[in-house]
């Protein structure tokens, strides 16, 4: 079916015309998605986002106008990223994001009581970034990591062993690894 008759459809009040188009046109949301508000929102607040814009975009549509209706679509998709993004920037958001629950923060290893870390649930944490990521098997690179977390006897070997800018290069790439299993960069 073709999206003029799913939009004919809908004027008749049949809604199944609706399905039609949000299978169409599910490329034009996720390329704006991922264009613009990937670290912004998830992808079903966005696709819910689009269901009410889709729903706007077939009530102001007119056919007998010189666009198709996937690039009037797509133009009120973009307007509505652009107020997403813009909404996501304004002071008042970004106080709402700087008040997290302590609920969240207990999930996490805050203790509101004592208002720290929790040092078990932290090293836990560590410990488990650490045994999931790929160190790339070497001697070099098992030196780096122990200088890295402090093994002093072993680091006045390493010293003597490894180019000191060697060894800075693998410190580098072990804090990358454990960075990006904390905060899923890489992935």
């Amino acid at each position: 079916m073709r999206i003029e008759k799913a939009l004919n459809k809908i004027s008749q009040g049949d809604e199944t015309g609706y399905e039609h188009i949000i299978l169409v046109t599910k490329g034009l949301v996720r390329k704006i998605y991922y264009h613009y508000l990937s670290n912004v929102l998830e992808l079903d607040d966005w696709e819910s986002e689009c269901l009410t814009v889709l729903m706007h975009a077939v009530r102001r549509y007119h056919t007998n106008g010189n666009c198709k209706f996937t690039t009037y679509y797509y133009a009120a998709l973009q307007h509505k990223a652009m107020d997403l993004l813009r909404k996501s920037y304004s002071k008042k958001e970004q106080n709402r994001r700087q008040n997290v629950s302590l609920e969240e923060l207990a999930f996490n290893g805050y203790d509101p009581v004592d208002h720290g870390w929790n040092q078990a649930q932290t090293k836990m944490d560590f410990e488990d970034a650490i045994s999931q990521t790929d160190f790339r098997a070497g001697d070099k690179e098992s030196l780096a990591i122990k200088e890295l977390f402090g093994d002093l006897k072993q680091a006045q070997i390493v010293q003597k062993q490894v180019k000191a800018h060697s060894l800075d290069y693998r410190k580098k790439r072990v804090t990358r690894d454990i960075y990006a299993h904390f905060y899923g960069l890489g992935e």
